[in-house]
Parts: C-alpha cells; structure tokens; sequence
C-alpha cells in the first residue's frame, strides 16, 4: 500500500506548502519494484510538490540512518543541520 501522495502533492501546491514524504522501507524497495513492471503511483520527486524524502536505506543500502534528500541543493542546506554517532549507527538530526 502506498499512501496517496500524487493528492497530498497537488494539496501541498495549491497551499503553497512543503511535502516531505517518510518513504521508509518502500522508499527504497518501490523503485525496484516499478523496474520490474509493476505499476505504482509516483511518491518521489517526479511529483512537483514533493520537496523532502527520507529512506530507511540504512536498513538494506548500507546508508546512514535519517537519509533525506530535498528537491532542491537550496532546500537540501535547510535538512540536515548535525551528525552524530550513537549506539544504532549514524544520525543526523533535522530542523523543527
């Protein structure tokens, strides 16, 4: 199940918002999926009103925990203000 991004990204236009999605495991296993034929709604930034992404990757891509991503290099300053290491790996915190 995929939550209804495509309408929560045409909400967040209309409103002049920020959307950030937590994709979580299916952020990292969903484009896969689509490779192999499946179809599946867009919940990335081919939505234009997606501005931020996390994905667990940390779990099966060897990435640090809390990998986020923005839309734009000017909006990728504004995510991840600090790194630190902790007994479950690598964190970066983020603003708000």
């Amino acid at each position: 199940m995929v939550d209804p991004v495509p309408t929560i990204s045409g909400l967040a236009i209309r409103h002049n918002l920020p959307l950030h999605v937590d994709a979580c495991f299916g952020g990292f296993m969903l484009p896969w999926v689509e490779k192999l034929g499946y179809s599946l709604p867009e919940f990335d930034f081919r939505l234009p009103g997606v501005t931020s992404m996390s994905a667990d990757i940390h779990k099966y891509g060897l990435g640090i925990k809390a990998s986020t991503s923005g839309s734009s290099v000017a909006f990728q300053f504004h995510l991840v203000t600090s790194l630190f290491r902790s007994a479950g790996g690598e964190c970066g915190t983020v603003p708000g």
